[in-house]
This record gives C-alpha cells, sequence and structure tokens, in this order.
C-alpha cells in the first residue's frame, strides 16, 4: 500500500532475522528531497524506496529542529499527489527510537527530535513477525 513507513533500524531483516524486508533502493533523506522539487518526476511506478538520515538533519538544525521539520514536511507534502499517483511505498529508516507520546518523536544522540511535525500522529501497527512500525499516507494527513 503506497505510503510513507516509520520503522526503526533494530526491526529491520538486516538486524534481526525476522525483521521487516527492507527495500532494495536507498537514498538519503536530502537527496530524497531534492528529487521530489525537480520539474519532472524521478520515479517510476511502483518504485520501494528507503530513505535515511531524517535524524541527522534535524539534529544538525537544533535548535531550529522544530522548523526545519516543518519545512521537510512542506516538500513532502508537494510531493504527495505525484508519489501516489505512481503507487511509489517509501520506508523512513530511523536509527534511533520512536517515541509516540502526544506527539511522535525519535530518541536520537540523547534528544527528542519533533518527526510529529512532519508526520503527524500515524497509528502504531506491526506486521505478522509482531515487528512495529508507523504507517501514514503521502498527503500526511491521518494525524
Amino acid at each position: 500500500m503506497p505510503g510513507y513507513q516509520l520503522i526503526e533500524i533494530v526491526n529491520l531483516r538486516t538486524a534481526k532475522q525476522r525483521g521487516i524486508v527492507p527495500y532494495e533502493n536507498d537514498i538519503g533523506l536530502l537527496d530524497f528531497l531534492r528529487e521530489l522539487r525537480q520539474d519532472s518526476f524521478p520515479f517510476p511506478k511502483f518504485h520501494r524506496l528507503q530513505v535515511r538520515g531524517l535524524e541527522d538533519v534535524l539534529f544538525a538544525a537544533r535548535p531550529h529542529h522544530e522548523e526545519m521539520a516543518l519545512k521537510i514536511r512542506g516538500i513532502l507534502r508537494r510531493g504527495a499527489q505525484d508519489l501516489e499517483r505512481r503507487l511509489i511505498e517509501i520506508q523512513f529508516i530511523f536509527q534511533g527510537k520512536l517515541i509516540k507520546g502526544d506527539t511522535l518523536w525519535v530518541e536520537y544522540r540523547n534528544a527528542r527530535l519533533p518527526i510529529g511535525h512532519i508526520f503527524g500522529l500515524p497509528m502504531r501497527q506491526s506486521d505478522s513477525n509482531d515487528n512495529p512500525f508507523y504507517k501514514t499516507n503521502f498527503h500526511l494527513s491521518n494525524g
């Protein structure tokens, strides 16, 4: 199902035998955002992609990490229609721990980074092997 899947790296098959299978194509966050902003859409239909590095970008932006998160959200929302139309699936891979409270955070390098500012408050789900992840649509409207 198209949309964003938010996954802690410890729940991937590369970290544990019955983990979530990571998508075969990977890209860093800044490259992904740059691709979304291009005039011609760069990803083919049914493309499966993993994006890494969101925590690093937010961590480096401190103390303006909330503003950076909102800027990232805006870029993702502008690309939503093209991603949805092409039935693309995207995994955001997190090195830190995802924490859901009144908002969604990632705990990274002893800092709480506000990824809920980007993804809203998606529902926690589990795959058939009880690996947790969060799922949201490309329009980021379910939180």
